[in-house]
């Protein structure tokens, strides 16, 4: 959060009057409680008063200086990565790199977007949405294709309204590979509704 447009000559002079003051008073607690509301909740908003909705960590050149009992949190880039958060133990400590994960968008099309990460212990996660064509070409893809195992499968229906989640069948696997998951509409509809998918898998 930077400072504020604070003007601290306010009052100019102790023998000021409130009524030359008080619109000069008032902007200036304007300015500190407007500048509060990025990423804070407001102050007058009860117990919740004030607090982080969001920390944003700029990204740094070098480390920071970090004294007796001070760690540092910030966010430097890495080649071929996106930004990452760094940590500085205290004294000066050696810095390290505390993420490291790469959001991946591959080629989408009219049915599916396709997107994947990675998370620590060889975890994979494709999500994106599907709009699935008529049977019996309801097949969510797996690309890239590397999850020897897939532990959950999560479906939202897209829309303003509630829907049905399809049900879902592993594709049988290619070499121990999945490349795929077919999706069936449980309503008894053929079409089976967009929706929304996380998919967690183990990679090979």
């Amino acid at each position: 959060m930077t400072t504020p447009p604070y003007n601290p000559n306010v009052p100019e002079f102790p023998s000021d009057d409130l009524a030359t003051t008080q619109e000069q008073l008032l902007n200036n607690f304007r300015q500190i409680y407007d500048k509060f509301l990025v990423n804070h909740t407001s102050l007058d908003s009860g117990s919740d008063a004030g607090i982080h909705t969001i920390v944003q960590l700029v990204e740094q050149e070098e480390p920071f200086q970090t004294d007796p009992s001070e760690i540092s949190i910030y966010s430097k880039d890495v080649t071929s990565q996106a930004d990452q958060i760094f940590l500085r133990y205290q004294g000066n400590g050696q810095e390290f790199q505390y993420t490291n994960y790469q959001l991946y968008a591959l080629t989408s099309n009219q049915f599916q977007t396709k997107f994947f990460s990675f998370l620590p212990g060889k975890i994979l996660i494709y999500f994106g949405s599907i709009f699935p064509k008529a049977p019996p070409a309801n097949v969510l893809d797996l690309s890239p294709y590397i999850s020897k195992n897939i532990i959950s499968i999560s479906l939202c229906p897209i829309g303003p309204t509630p829907g049905y989640k399809p049900n879902v069948k592993l594709l049988a696997p290619k070499a121990g590979v999945y490349q795929g998951i077919q999706l069936f509409s449980n309503t008894g509809v053929q079409q089976v509704p967009a929706c929304y998918y996380v998919i967690i898998a183990n990679v090979v």
